[in-house]
């Protein structure tokens, strides 16, 4: 996803800043939405590549509109045999301590395909 050097340079100083405060996120790719398109039948999205520090910095900071990142999430509620829902508690080490969260998908990239997984 193309965004200005200046807010690039926001985005590393704040991830930087995240570092030394002691937290460890990982920095990998994620993919952020583009274009969305809906018709009765279909919904069909664009999607660009960016990082989680952009996520991440435009939750915490915020950013102007076009510059967000609208990132796709994939959650389900599962019951199990004994009628019990699996959820989780995000831990210390993630973006949202504390939340309780649905199972959750992500959008996997390995050289020369997408996959979800």
């Amino acid at each position: 996803m193309y965004l200005p050097v200046s807010i690039q340079d926001s985005i590393d100083f704040y991830w930087s800043s995240l570092g030394e405060r002691g937290h460890s996120f990982y920095r990998g790719d994620i993919f952020s939405i583009k274009e969305m398109e809906e018709t009765e039948d279909e919904l069909s999205m664009t999607l660009q590549r960016t990082d989680f520090a952009h996520f991440i910095y435009g939750k915490h900071r915020g950013l102007p509109e076009r510059y967000k990142c609208r990132v796709v999430a994939v959650n389900g509620l599962i019951l199990t045999a004994d009628n019990q829902f699996v959820m989780g508690e995000m831990n210390g080490q993630t973006a949202n301590p504390g939340y309780v969260q649905f199972v959750a998908g992500r959008i996997v990239r390995h050289p020369g395909t997408i996959h979800t997984g």
